[in-house]
């Protein structure tokens, strides 16, 4: 068992032993809580509780760490201060802090959905038809139904792109009947 010498030990303790005691292995966190005891005895932290001034020195991002690292240094923090406050203390709770930078995602507007889902719609047009001779796209067409299935629903058992070589030696009614089973789609 990890020793603790700051006058947050005992709450330290009672912590772990409280995670412990309810399933929580609470080894990692115990090591950085360690950290936490000999952060507050460098800085002779005697108040016996957890202070605002003590938790916005302990949450400074150290040069070495990334912001989620620092983070979880504050977490267990956290969890200490909310801890003594069940057992009647009157601790400074830290807020969580954010995470690593996440990019706001660019929301397409009208004309650029429009503009997009017209060459889509050209794309999926050319491959559901029987490709002119050499014009292979059988690749596109798995990821485009799933953007944009047919008028008829994309509910047609005989629907199937076949390569240019597959329809050139066929008679152009049966191409039409197994290229497409709608009227809108033929």
């Amino acid at each position: 068992m990890r020793e603790y010498n700051s006058s947050l030990a005992g709450y330290i303790t009672g912590l772990i032993q409280q995670k412990q005691a309810c399933g929580y292995i609470y080894e990692y966190e115990a090591y950085i809580l360690e950290f936490f005891d000999r952060f507050c005895l460098e800085r002779n932290h005697t108040t016996g509780t957890i202070t605002r001034d003590l938790i916005m020195e302990w949450a400074i991002q150290r040069p070495t760490e990334g912001k989620n690292y620092r983070n979880q240094r504050v977490s267990f923090a956290r969890q200490l201060a909310l801890y003594m406050q069940s057992l009647g203390k009157n601790p400074y709770i830290p807020r969580h802090f954010a995470s690593e930078t996440v990019e706001i995602p660019h929301i397409l507007s009208r004309e650029e959905l429009r503009s997009f889902f017209a060459v889509v719609d050209a794309v999926y047009a050319a491959a559901t038809c029987p490709p002119s001779a050499g014009t292979d796209l059988s690749g596109f067409v798995s990821p485009l139904l799933l953007l944009r299935p047919p008028p008829c629903g994309g509910l047609l058992p005989a629907t199937r792109v076949r390569r240019s070589e597959e329809w050139s030696d066929q008679d152009p009614a049966i191409q039409r009947q197994q290229g497409s089973a709608c009227a809108a789609c033929r």
